[in-house]
């Protein structure tokens, strides 16, 4: 049986994916992060400044959910030992940081009363959580996992 860890062609490809995962996810969700502002109260009332750390914050949330959804998604479909991470491990990853959305987005506005939505924010029927959040952790994961997989193509034809 191999090692999962040791430094093998196909484990250097295994981190490159992952490598561009968390890169797209990075750029996607601080792009986002930006974004969304005018959908929550907070541009309203917040100086830049704390504008600025409340994007940073949820920024660096959104990388350790992301990293957090992937290694569940790893885990689940054992990328580290055979090629079959699509479709199951992309639809793990994807289902996984839609759960936490809505719950986080659920405890953060209903129970803390860390935020607000605006006047502009689309809601869910039933739950109320914005659509916002539930768009940015269906699609930025979706496109961060297509060029992830792009990439796996790419590599494992060149091996």
């Amino acid at each position: 049986m191999r090692d999962v860890i040791s430094i093998e062609p196909t484990s250097v490809i295994h981190w490159q994916i992952i490598r561009r995962y968390m890169l797209t996810m990075a750029a996607g969700n601080l792009l986002w992060e930006i974004l969304q502002q005018p959908f929550y109260t907070l541009w309203q009332t917040a100086s830049l400044a704390y504008l600025t750390f409340a994007i940073v914050h949820c920024w660096i949330g959104d990388l350790m959910i992301a990293a957090s959804c992937l290694a569940l998604g790893i885990c689940t479909s054992r990328i580290l030992r055979s090629r079959q991470f699509f479709p199951v491990g992309a639809f793990v990853t994807l289902l996984a940081g839609l759960a936490y959305t809505i719950f986080s987005e659920w405890r953060n506005m209903s129970i803390h009363h860390f935020w607000t939505y605006s006047a502009y924010m689309p809601r869910l029927p039933f739950v109320g959580t914005g659509l916002l959040p539930i768009l940015q952790w269906f699609l930025i994961p979706m496109l961060s996992l297509c060029l992830a997989r792009k990439l796996s193509l790419e590599l494992m034809a060149i091996t």
